[in-house]
This record gives C-alpha cells, sequence and structure tokens, in this order.
C-alpha cells in the first residue's frame, strides 16, 4: 500500500513527525491532547507517578502517543535527569517545550515570606528558564523548534494577594522575547500565552483560599464574555502557535482571557472637563460606542445617596453619570467616602469614592 503524503496545505497544520515536552494536569492536560491530536508525539512529566499513570492509561486508550516520567521541576537536578530522558526518547531531538507548571500563594505583599517567594518564582520562573536552557541544543537540532511558555493576565494587571506569582509571570514574557531574539537563528521561536481564569485545580485551589473567590470573580467581572475560560480554549491557542502555519509568530504575549487584557494602558484612564459634552468627545475619541440606553433608576439612587451623605457639587456628578451611564465605565466621584456598585447590564456603571479632584476636573476609569 503506498504511503499518503500530506499536501502543503496539510504539513502546515499538521505536527505529524514532531515531539513535545508537556504536564499532566489543568491546561497542560489539554494541551497535551491538544498536540496528539495534531500528531504530534509527547512525554509528559508530574511529581505524582500516579498522575502520570492514570494519564498515560487515559490517552493510551485514546491512541494517542505519549510517555512519561516523574520529575519534581522545582529542583534542578531533577530538571535535569528529565531532559536526559527526554533526549533518549525522542533521540537527541526536541519540536515544542511547553513550560506550563505553576503555583501561587495568595497573600498581602507585607505577609511573603523569603520561602514562599522562592517557592513561587522557583517553581513558576526558574525552571521555565532552567528548562528552555537544557532543551536548548534538542531544539536547535530538531530544526524546527517552538517554546511556548504559559503566562497569565497577572503579568500585566495588579491582582490582590497575587504579587509574587504576577512576577513570576511577568518575567516568564520578558524571558519569552529574549529567547526568541537570541534563538532566532537556531531556528527555534518563542511564545507565551497569557490566560484569564481557567477552570483547573490551580484556579480552585485560589478560589478556596482568604478572599480568593472574591478576587477571581471580581477578574471574570471585568471580562466582556463574563465567564471562566476552559482549559481547551487555550490548549487550540497554543497547539496554533506549534504548528507551520505559525512559523512567523515568535516574541509575542498572546492573551486568552476574555477580552479585558486588550484595553491598552494608555485608554485605562482618562482625565476630562466638567463639561458633558467635552467629556462625551473625549470618551468617543478613545473608540468607546455610545449606546441608546438610559437609566433612570441609578440617578435616582444616585440623587439619594448623594443626599444623604450631604455630597457637594450633586449638579456637576449628576451631568457626568449623564454621560457615564450609556458607557462601561468607572465615574470616580469626589466628596464620597464609600463605593457604590452597580450590576445593572444597561449601563453597568461603578460609582466610587475618589483618591483626588482637581479643580473642575472629573477623573474617569475605563472598566471591563
Amino acid at each position: 500500500m503506498a504511503d499518503t503524503k500530506l499536501s502543503n496545505k496539510d504539513i502546515r497544520w499538521s505536527l505529524h513527525g514532531m515531539n513535545a515536552l508537556g504536564g499532566t494536569r489543568g491546561i497542560g492536560h489539554a494541551i497535551v491532547e491538544e498536540l496528539t491530536e495534531f500528531g504530534a508525539a509527547v512525554h509528559i512529566c508530574a511529581r505524582n507517578e500516579q498522575d502520570i499513570n492514570k494519564c498515560l492509561e487515559e490517552w493510551k486508550s485514546k491512541g494517542f502517543n505519549v510517555t512519561g516520567s516523574v520529575c519534581d521541576i522545582l529542583h534542578s537536578d531533577q530538571r535535569e535527569r528529565l531532559m536526559e530522558i527526554v533526549a533518549s526518547i525522542f533521540e537527541g531531538k526536541l519540536n515544542i517545550l511547553v513550560n506550563n507548571a505553576a503555583m501561587s500563594i495568595t497573600k498581602k505583599i507585607i505577609d511573603f515570606t523569603a520561602d514562599d517567594i522562592s517557592t513561587i518564582l522557583g517553581t513558576n520562573y526558574e525552571s521555565c528558564y532552567h528548562l528552555c536552557q537544557l532543551a536548548h541544543p534538542l531544539l536547535k537540532q530538531s530544526g524546527y523548534g517552538s517554546i511556548i511558555n504559559i503566562s497569565s493576565i497577572a503579568s500585566s494587571k495588579a491582582i490582590p494577594g497575587l504579587s509574587v506569582y504576577a512576577a513570576s509571570k511577568a518575567a516568564m514574557n520578558q524571558l519569552t522575547k529574549n529567547i526568541a531574539l537570541e534563538w532566532a537563528k537556531d531556528h527555534i521561536r518563542a511564545n507565551a500565552v497569557a490566560s484569564g481564569p481557567v477552570l483547573t485545580p490551580l484556579l480552585e485551589a485560589l478560589m478556596k483560599s482568604p478572599g480568593g473567590t472574591e478576587v477571581v470573580n471580581e477578574v471574570v467581572s471585568q471580562s466582556p464574555i463574563s465567564r471562566f475560560g476552559e482549559p481547551k480554549e487555550i490548549s487550540s491557542l497554543v497547539a496554533f502557535l506549534c504548528l507551520p502555519a505559525a512559523s512567523y509568530i515568535t516574541g509575542q504575549v498572546l492573551y486568552a482571557d476574555g477580552g479585558p487584557a486588550l484595553l491598552s494602558p494608555e485608554m485605562s484612564c482618562g482625565v476630562y472637563g466638567s463639561d458633558p459634552d467635552e467629556e462625551e468627545k473625549d470618551l468617543l475619541n478613545y473608540g468607546l460606542t455610545i449606546t441608546s440606553k438610559g437609566n433612570e433608576a441609578l440617578l435616582k439612587e444616585l440623587d439619594e445617596f448623594l443626599q444623604l451623605n450631604n455630597a457637594k457639587d450633586k449638579s456637576q456628578i449628576c451631568d457626568m453619570v449623564a454621560i457615564a451611564r450609556y458607557l462601561n465605565v468607572t465615574l470616580i466621584v469626589p466628596e464620597l467616602d464609600k463605593a457604590l456598585f452597580w450590576d445593572d447590564p444597561s449601563c453597568s456603571l461603578r460609582i466610587m469614592s475618589a483618591t483626588h479632584k482637581l479643580e473642575n476636573v472629573w477623573v474617569f476609569t475605563l472598566c471591563w
């Protein structure tokens, strides 16, 4: 029977003949399945041999080409041993390295210990850095290398309690860019995928920590899609970045987060004068759209609140609300010493206490 040859188009959208190193849990589990479905052979690692065996049994029943070995990537000697195993299995070549392992501790900045910081940075960043170093000769030898680092929107957004985790992911993003720059000559690409809140064991553990559920729900609420992501929604992007079809993409941090990261820092805030017509023009200049939706109940509730709190400049505040109520924005209101939150789908307006005020100037912050 004659061999079936892939067309040029099929080759660009296939990982047949390629191999990869990945993980077993959460997003990592979904990535393994995605890569094998595109034809790649995959080696997995995890700290728990039972987890590995369970995954291997599952994937064997699906006909996937997956092998596995035990490794705690927090320890450099185990990382070195892992890469020796990978080199042996894949005959000295590696096409795809996925750095997906991560851990987090939720605390206030003042409460983090040296051990906390060392463990988080060691797991999330140092291991990633070292595995890239160890994998370099294998990736180079393959003639087509791709590194995918699984980052997070926490790398570009301040989220309460996640200062060290966020720093580790921001460092990962920068490492991705430097690898892309230095190793392009070796035919190695590097990209990072920054995910939003995705239902994984890591996120579930975070939500069980004090205040974790509130923090995560707040992040989700700022997404236009307004829901948790699924591991397969991240793994599909990872697989694409590994394909020959994506061969011109390198050094990028791609966000799969439901939308909030699309808002650039320059658009995250602006200062506008107290004339409603001027504010409307300025807001429109930022590419926002004013709809015809109104909310008289909101204005009434605001008016009652201002009266109860003897707030000053009520007419100016209401003028700003008249503009803001049509937009998905945060209106920072001076003279109020508590925050009000409306959950109204017609305007999603939040009126919050101000930290400062300039003469006849109100501060708007976009809220997604």
